[in-house]
């Protein structure tokens, strides 16, 4: 995407935490993509080769962000971090253990729902996702959809977000057998969004 200014925060750069993804969205971003392990209640990684979390980032971190109306669309290539029906009582053993007890939405719905800034829109798993990924990239599930989704949105003419979406679906679909990606996957914010807004 050359018409914007990446940043990475990457486990492997040791730049990736709480703080660091908070002080970048507050900064205002067009695009956040969150690649990594996915929870009801939050997201994570792992460095390579070390099967201890980094940049774990919770639900309740969403109430620290102050990036007003700077709000990107944030795809979240993980598991669960859609999952609507999720209530904090039936929390289960896999992903990072909630250090905290209290009641919230899913991490997804949480960043468009934040008063003081957050996202515009999100897109995100409502189930355990799936990917596959080697030396050439992304070639099915979930980092494959949102290479479609990042595709689809940098040949589109209109910028219109929930066809940009379909977009991405339809060509996934046309190039690959997988079909539970499809169903699991879902948009969260108005779908009429001209991303970028109008002149």
């Amino acid at each position: 995407m050359k018409a914007f200014e990446s940043e990475r925060l990457w486990a492997s750069y040791g730049n990736l935490n709480a703080v660091n993804i908070e002080a970048k969205i507050g900064k205002g971003a067009g695009f956040l993509y969150f690649s990594g392990h996915g929870f009801p209640y939050g997201w994570g990684t792992h460095k390579p080769d070390d099967k201890n979390w980094t940049g774990t980032y919770f639900t309740p971190y969403i109430a620290g962000l102050i990036n007003g109306y700077k709000l990107p669309v944030i795809f979240l290539d993980a598991c669960l971090t859609a999952k609507l029906d999720f209530n904090s009582s039936d929390l289960r053993e896999d992903g990072v253990p909630v250090p905290f007890n209290a009641t919230f939405p899913c991490f997804a719905w949480y960043f468009i729902a934040q008063p003081t800034g957050g996202a515009i829109a999100t897109i995100g798993s409502t189930r355990v996702a799936f990917t596959g990924v080697d030396e050439n990239g992304p070639h099915w599930g979930s980092g494959f959809l949102a290479y479609h989704f990042f595709s689809s949105y940098m040949n589109s003419s209109d910028k219109i977000l929930g066809n940009i979406f379909a977009n991405a679906q339809e060509c996934y679909l046309n190039s690959e057998w997988d079909r539970w990606t499809i169903q699991e996957f879902i948009l969260l914010g108005d779908p009429s969004l001209k991303i970028g807004g109008y002149e």
